[in-house]
């Protein structure tokens, strides 16, 4: 019984997942879950008893996602290489579900920040913090050891991929999954490296 509802939640969580990257935070309903998995809302809110529960925890499990790319920080030049090459598939990976260009959460969140909780607030702070310490860091490392170029401060140039790889796919979904390869090939040209 235990893992049948385990199970369940997984479910619900990925249908939750898929909605919140393709519609917005404000773009579904616990009905746009529970009819596609065939079980009644009361389940979904068994759960997650509100949508603010349901969506930290979309972005807590994205935050893990992102996190196994920091779980051994470069400390090497060869190393922040990898990383960043690392990056840039997981990027591409998570720009599109089935040729279907996917919003990233922290996209969803900033445009929906009025109408979500503080926690979610906070849960996407975290991230974006927690993506430009590594990034960062990465960058440091390999521009000191010689392995990438890049003119002004790491911090400054990680804030700057970050926000082409979020403006990227929202682009993508008006013209289409290119634009986030294209991203992707100029980023690493601008640091000297092959994508």
């Amino acid at each position: 019984m235990a893992r049948e509802r385990t199970d369940t939640k997984a479910r619900i969580l990925k249908v939750g997942e898929a909605l919140f990257r393709e519609r917005g935070y404000n773009g579904f309903s616990y009905q746009d879950i529970s009819r596609p998995l065939g079980i009644r809302n009361a389940a979904v809110h068994y759960h997650f008893p509100s949508k603010g529960d349901l969506g930290v925890a979309i972005v807590e499990r994205y935050r893990r996602l992102v996190g196994r790319l920091a779980r051994h920080p470069a400390t090497t030049g060869e190393q922040a290489v990898a990383q960043l090459q690392q990056l840039f598939r997981f990027e591409l990976a998570q720009a599109s579900s089935h040729g279907r260009p996917l919003v990233c959460p922290l996209a969803v969140l900033a445009t929906d920040y009025a109408n979500i909780s503080a926690e979610m607030r906070d849960s996407g702070g975290k991230l974006v913090e927690e993506m430009r310490s590594w990034l960062s860091h990465v960058l440091e490392v390999g521009r000191r050891e010689g392995a990438i170029r890049f003119p002004g401060e790491p911090q400054q140039k990680a804030v700057t991929i970050l926000a082409t790889f979020l403006g990227t796919r929202q682009l993508a979904r008006l013209g289409g999954f290119p634009a986030v390869q294209q991203a992707v090939e100029q980023i690493a040209k601008d640091l000297g490296l092959a994508a």
